[in-house]
């Protein structure tokens, strides 16, 4: 027996978008940048290929760190499915849920725990791509602030250069890059994993808010 519940906001389901369109943004205009077709464009100065697709790039990186902030902002404020609370598994319960739901994930376990937004697992690997996708900007920008020494980005920045050198910076960037496409794969699977499982709606929900939960006893 399930009822419908609202779980995810609509800034919650617009950031999870947008989020999701900006790295597969980056990552087409990156991997040209990183390893450009050397094709007939024509004239050079006419084409101009390179320099479109950095403009691309850096104009996305803009929208993607905006909304990065606003869903730091949004854990604050948000329902208590968004909010710190649910996604920093600190709680007893919460860390031997961890557990619980690996066992579920490996076919351990047969049940796994139920909250009606993420589980600490689930939650605690959106932060952890939180994290590496924070890195990933700094040291996009560090790159960025090569362009003018001093200036805007070099102060907020530059240090990441001082700290890993220009190619040190590239290639953790690069890295992220791939790390991110791996949990994307993950995440896609676990998700069609717990749909055909538990039938809550879980994959609609992003488009809806809502999901499926199960009605307590008695009710």
């Amino acid at each position: 027996m399930f009822k419908r519940e609202y779980v995810w906001q609509a800034p919650v389901r617009f950031f999870h978008w947008i989020n999701a369109l900006a790295i597969l943004a980056l990552v087409l205009t990156g991997c040209y940048i990183a390893n450009p077709i050397t094709l007939n464009w024509g004239e050079a100065s006419r084409s101009y290929v390179m320099g479109t697709v950095r403009f691309i790039h850096f104009t996305v990186a803009y929208v993607f760190l905006f909304n990065l902030l606003f869903r730091f902002y949004w854990a604050f404020v948000g329902n208590e499915h968004a909010r710190w609370s649910a996604l920093l598994p600190l709680s007893r319960r919460q860390l031997r849920d961890i557990v619980n739901q690996m066992l579920y994930y490996l076919l351990i376990r047969r049940e796994s725990p139920h909250y009606a937004g993420h589980n600490p697992l689930a939650a605690l690997s959106h932060v952890g791509l939180f994290v590496i996708l924070i890195v990933q900007v700094f040291t996009g920008f560090a790159l960025y602030s090569e362009a003018k020494p001093g200036g805007f980005y070099g102060a907020p920045f530059g240090w990441v250069l001082g700290l890993l050198g220009n190619q040190g910076a590239r290639l953790l960037h690069h890295f992220i890059m791939w790390l991110v496409g791996v949990f994307f794969l993950i995440h896609m699977y676990l998700l069609v994993y717990a749909e055909l499982q538990k039938k809550n709606g879980l994959i609609s929900s992003i488009f809806s808010g809502f999901k499926f939960v199960p009605k307590q006893e008695g009710e």
